[in-house]
């Protein structure tokens, strides 16, 4: 004859019978770590930005969404609004780069180019002169290092905002490497 007290304990229960402590442990503290680690890298290291208009010049097209590489000329510190701009392990980046970077105007604005002049050379665009430090030439603009949002690396995907939803997807368009001079 089989009894009950034999098969007492030998079934998992579900963690909200153990009790609440389990439930936070294995359950509630693994989600909020995953989420913060996430922000934290999305923050500062890696983010990703959508095209709004075509760069022919840049092989880029409206809908493309690139990844962004945040730490490549330095891990910029994320409360800037409190304690002002700080760039940890500050590089220069190289003539060609294809970066993004903020408008200087103050509109809060996202562009994309290419460096074409670094501190130290001739410009003459508006008048004629040489680039101070930490001063480049990306697309005809002069941005400032702490404008610099970070390198391009890939264009992850693409979506055809004239197509209809369930074809906008650009198959040619995944996971395309982004070309340097």
């Amino acid at each position: 004859m089989v009894t009950i007290k034999r098969y007492i304990g030998k079934f998992k229960k579900p963690l909200h019978w153990r009790g609440g402590r389990r439930f936070l442990r294995y359950i509630v503290l693994p989600a909020v770590t995953a989420v913060l680690l996430m922000l934290v890298v999305r923050a500062m290291f890696l983010t990703q930005y959508a095209i709004r208009t075509d760069q022919p010049a840049l092989d880029l097209m409206s809908g493309d969404r690139i990844l962004v590489n945040r730490a490549a000329y330095g891990v910029r510190t994320p409360f800037e609004r409190l304690f002002g701009p700080h760039c940890l392990w500050q590089r220069d980046p190289e003539r060609g780069d294809l970066v993004v970077y903020t408008a200087g105007d103050g509109s809060g604005n996202i562009l994309t180019d290419s460096i074409s002049a670094l501190p130290g050379d001739t410009i003459t665009s508006p008048q004629r002169g040489i680039l101070p430090p930490e001063t480049y030439v990306a697309g005809g603009r002069i941005i400032g290092h702490d404008q610099l949002l970070g390198r391009i690396i890939v264009i992850t995907y693409s979506l055809d905002p004239k197509a209809p939803l369930w074809h906008s997807l650009r198959p040619d368009r995944l996971l395309l490497k982004a070309y340097y001079d």
